[in-house]
């Protein structure tokens, strides 16, 4: 049986596959309209890097917003970690953190995804978000990281 959600802002959120194009009408006023559907969307980074390559300071727009959305969170890891690595990444809404606590979050001598949370989850139409890496990358290599979020289709194109 299919699992039928009600979101915070009061839509409903359905299981993958659930709405198929039968379900959906063709008569003109009836029609799903682009404005009531929202996109889940990582975008995504490796900070200009190769998978074996020793990353440095860098920070890259990863999306300009189509309309209003909010972010989710964001996560970043190392493909290898050094001996005394410390690399910190960071989220940005038009050059300003918007993590927590406004110092993102650091990853050490691991490998494994750490997830960062964000205190300013809005955003509107025409705002960068951005992702910054810094800090000690004695050994680190293969740098990634995303930003989970949903936007709010507002064009038809």
């Amino acid at each position: 049986m299919a699992q039928v959600i009600v979101g915070a802002g009061g839509g409903i959120i359905l299981d993958p596959g659930q709405v198929r194009n039968q379900e959906i009408s063709s008569a003109t006023g009836d029609q799903l309209q682009y404005f009531k559907v929202q996109h889940k969307l990582k975008p995504h980074t490796t900070f200009g890097t190769a998978i074996g390559g020793t990353p440095t300071a860098y920070e890259v727009p990863v999306y300009v917003a189509d309309g209003a959305g909010v972010v989710l969170g964001f996560h970043g890891k190392l493909n290898a970690a050094g001996s005394s690595t410390s690399v910190t990444i960071d989220i940005k809404k038009n050059g300003t953190s918007i993590s927590t606590g406004g110092t993102g979050i650091t990853i050490g001598n691991t490998t494994a995804k750490i997830d960062g949370t964000v205190a300013t989850a809005t955003f509107a139409a025409g705002d960068v978000l951005s992702l910054a890496i810094s800090g000690t990358f004695t050994g680190a290599q293969g740098p990634w990281a995303c930003i989970s979020l949903y936007e709010t289709v507002t064009t038809t194109t």
